[in-house]
């Protein structure tokens, strides 16, 4: 719902700027409830009247398949939108999907579960070396 105005976009297609890759998740949430009564726009039809380079992603999670989005929308010469389908919240056993997750803590006992869920056996912001 944060998208960028039609005029922009269009000026952002017409100056090329290739170096312009967005990537929109179609979680269909927010803060306080689920998009349905709030948002209907269709983002992926906006951008491509405005002449941006379109592809989509069925699984957010997918990093390789996001990677090579990436790559591909490099190469257009032209800004580009990736959308993608990920359960806001991926990996919470009782969040996951809902509005409980965006902008809100888990809660120490679901940040747990999430963790033992995730087979994350790093310890609370402890990130990977590789990462």
């Amino acid at each position: 719902m944060e998208g960028v105005s039609p005029e922009a976009a269009s000026y952002a297609r017409l100056q090329k700027l290739d170096n312009l890759i967005g990537i929109k998740d179609l979680n269909k949430i927010c803060l306080d409830s689920g998009t349905e009564g709030a948002f209907t726009e269709n983002v992926r039809e906006r951008k491509d009247a405005s002449g941006w380079h379109i592809a989509f992603v069925e699984d957010g999670t997918d990093v390789d398949a996001i990677n090579v989005s990436v790559e591909e929308a490099k190469e257009t010469g032209i800004p580009s939108l990736i959308e993608e389908k990920a359960a806001i919240g991926c990996g919470s056993l009782n969040n996951r999907g809902t509005n409980a997750t965006p902008g809100a803590p888990l809660g120490a006992e679901e940040a747990r579960a999430t963790r033992e869920n995730l087979a994350w056996g790093y310890p609370p912001f402890g990130v990977p070396e590789e990462v």
